[in-house]
């Protein structure tokens, strides 16, 4: 629930990984065969592979090198959520990434999406119009 997931170098998840506040990371080579998701807490993808969606409510995103079979989907924060003013979430689609479903953004956020990558259809309430392109490494 609270905990930092990390699936190390050339590992491989045969199912879902998922956590509530704690981040999610995928080291280089490593295979998830279902989808991760997480409500808080970082998810960051450096070489290696999704089979199925990755999920988040508030938390960051970076990839690098990395592909997502399925969509990348940014839910909206359920009533749980405290409605003072929050920090939009930084997705960050990095250099040779590659996004074969869709970005579906259900609430608003920071996006940078890199020249090198690969995305499907950015839909909900951005557009790939509202994006930030970048070049290099980081933007």
């Amino acid at each position: 629930v609270n905990g930092a997931i990390k699936v190390g170098e050339k590992s491989s998840v045969d199912g879902d990984v998922s956590a509530v506040n704690g981040s999610i990371t995928l080291e280089e080579s490593a295979l998830v065969t279902g989808e991760i998701g997480n409500v808080n807490g970082r998810i960051r993808i450096d070489g290696a592979k999704v089979a199925g969606d990755v999920k988040t409510v508030t938390g960051d995103v970076r990839l690098r090198d990395a592909v997502i079979e399925g969509d990348l989907v940014i839910e909206e924060p359920g009533m749980w959520s405290n409605s003072g003013k929050k920090r939009k979430p930084r997705i960050v689609i990095g250099p040779g990434s590659r996004i074969e479903g869709d970005i579906v953004i259900e609430h608003e956020v920071e996006l940078f999406i890199s020249e090198s990558a690969e995305v499907g259809t950015v839909m909900g309430v951005m557009s790939i119009d509202d994006a930030t392109m970048f070049s290099g490494d980081e933007p």
